[in-house]
């Protein structure tokens, strides 16, 4: 393995082909990102990104005690064997350095007018010191590494030799790099590994922004530049490679538990609707709960495989198009998941109709909690794609949003929301996809919230009254006791401007009299210190 500082010594040496530790798990691209944005980017300041590269590169050599020596050509060569993770950061953030000074010269040369060949030669050879960085970071990933680090440590040398090949327009050659470097995203932006929530919208945006702003653009051009002919014969020849290789008999076997998840997807039928829901017993409910959660959580396993598979080199993929399986499954895991959630919201909404007092009594607060609801709607918003379904979705939350401030004693909070809900569910939405999921969420939002938003919303005024006269809520003798609610408008009590409206108008006293008063004594004083200072130099005098 050679040094970052000499990329060119590494490549053809050979590697220890089992390491003393455990397989490192590096996430590149979002580290990549990360630095990027925090460090210059986001503003395309490549000189400040540049610096921030080589004062980290200084700080991951100081950690890991491979600095450079003092003496002339004296450089520190990366060990084969390493029990360090920071290791791997060195050549990965020298193709960093490298590339963001192949950027920053390559837009200072596009800026000049007439052509200045030294500043474009300097940035390619920038560029391509940043391809043999990302080819040593790939060597060592191979030997080190996990299979999901390996698969993106090549997406990332396929893109920046596809960026070398685009800036020197070798067209057909770039076009070839950043399809494999664009498929190689795709497979890992579904292999992600984030625990938390939070990480998991950051890595997806990462790589959304990296298909979509990085590649998209250059592949377009590629394209438009380039003749697609031999590629085409390229790809026909691959496939039929692929069509004749042969899986293995553990790859044919998480075949045959894909076809066993779809079937049992498929045959679920449609789901249950409310009111089949309160005419079913106790034992049809929980069953029905219970195959949800069977399915999903075999729909999880199946998934594992897949990835195990996506992961691997395209020689062992057994000629199988996992990501495409990958994306029917996960198709019913998502819809499997989504009706256990609606099921679950059909529970919640039993307990509201089986309720005798207000939502916001104490033994109310205990059998029902409408934060629960808000909850599940949030889970089902993040799984759902149609605008429709998530509209739907949307409109059930906020009745449990008002019945939660109902709950908590913000009943004129809740009036408010629920007469929003009534405009709402007042319009009729047309489903964009034709699912068993979405036929569920629209039915149940077109028998639920007409007919709720208006009964929650008389309830709450009843509390209104109720808590204005100090008894309990029941059921009033008139009318006029439902005006309470919008209360009348009153005049708001404010500072006086009176005297800032008439200050524009008020003439000033005369002070002229004043003023001639004061002239004589003020002649009289200067008469009077002259008379004495001309007394005091020549007054002696005869």
């Amino acid at each position: 393995m050679a040094s970052a500082s000499e990329p060119t010594a590494s490549l053809g040496e050979e590697l220890p082909s089992v390491p003393a530790h455990a397989p490192f798990s590096l996430n590149i691209l979002v580290k990549v990102k990360t630095m990027q944005q925090q460090n210059g980017l986001r503003h395309q300041d490549y000189h400040r990104y540049r610096q921030y590269c080589s004062r980290r590169l200084h700080r991951i050599r100081k950690a890991t005690k491979l600095t450079n020596g003092r003496e002339r050509f004296k450089k520190c060569v990366i060990p084969d064997d390493f029990s360090l993770d920071k290791v791997l950061e060195i050549p990965l953030v020298s193709a960093e350095r490298a590339w963001a000074y192949s950027a920053e010269l390559l837009g200072v040369y596009a800026q000049f007018i007439e052509d200045k060949p030294a500043l474009r030669y300097h940035g390619i050879g920038r560029l391509r010191k940043a391809v043999r960085y990302a080819q040593i970071l790939l060597a060592m990933c191979r030997v080190h590494c996990d299979s999901r680090t390996v698969m993106e440590a090549e997406a990332y040398e396929s893109f920046m030799s596809g960026v070398l090949e685009f800036n020197l327009e070798e067209f057909p050659a770039a076009l070839e790099k950043l399809t494999l470097a664009n498929d190689l995203y795709q497979k890992l932006s579904v292999l992600t590994t984030s625990t938390s929530e939070k990480e998991l919208k950051l890595e997806k945006a990462y790589y959304a922004q990296m298909l979509d702003s990085d590649i998209a653009p250059k592949l377009r051009q590629c394209r438009y530049y380039a003749d697609e002919s031999h590629l085409a014969e390229r790809k026909k020849e691959s496939s039929a490679a692929k069509e004749g290789a042969k899986a293995s008999k553990n790859q044919v076997a998480i075949l045959q538990q894909i076809d066993a998840v779809k079937a049992r997807g498929d045959a679920r039928g449609d789901v249950m609707t409310l009111a089949e829901y309160f005419d079913s017993t106790d034992d049809n409910i929980l069953a029905a709960i219970d195959g949800c959660s069977e399915v999903a959580g075999l729909c999880q396993e199946v998934l594992s495989k897949i990835h195990s598979e996506m992961v691997k080199p395209p020689d062992e993929s057994g000629g199988i198009d996992w990501a495409a399986h990958e994306v029917e499954v996960r198709t019913v895991s998502e819809d499997v998941s989504g009706e256990r959630s609606l099921l679950l919201i059909y529970g919640l909404l039993a307990k509201l109709r089986s309720l005798n007092s207000w939502i916001g009594t104490s033994k109310a607060r205990m059998s029902v909690k409408p934060e629960e609801g808000v909850r599940l709607c949030d889970m089902l918003l993040e799984t759902l794609e149609g605008t429709a379904e998530k509209q739907a979705i949307k409109d059930i939350r906020l009745l449990f949003l008002a019945l939660a401030h109902a709950s908590g004693g913000k009943v004129p909070e809740a009036v408010s929301l629920l007469q929003l809900l009534e405009q709402r569910s007042a319009t009729q939405l047309k489903p964009e996809q034709d699912t068993r999921l979405s036929r569920g969420i629209l039915r149940l939002r077109a028998d639920l919230l007409p007919a709720a938003a208006v009964q929650w919303r008389m309830k709450c005024l009843l509390q209104m009254v109720a808590e204005k006269g100090g008894r309990a809520a029941e059921a009033p003798t008139t009318t006029e006791s439902t005006k309470l609610f919008p209360p009348p408008l009153q005049p708001m009590p404010c500072k006086p401007l009176v005297i800032d409206m008439a200050f524009d108008y008020i003439t000033p006293p005369d002070l002229s009299k004043e003023v001639e008063g004061r002239k004589p004594q003020k002649q009289a004083a200067s008469t009077g210190l002259l008379s004495r200072l001309g007394g005091w130099w020549g007054g002696g005098r005869s």
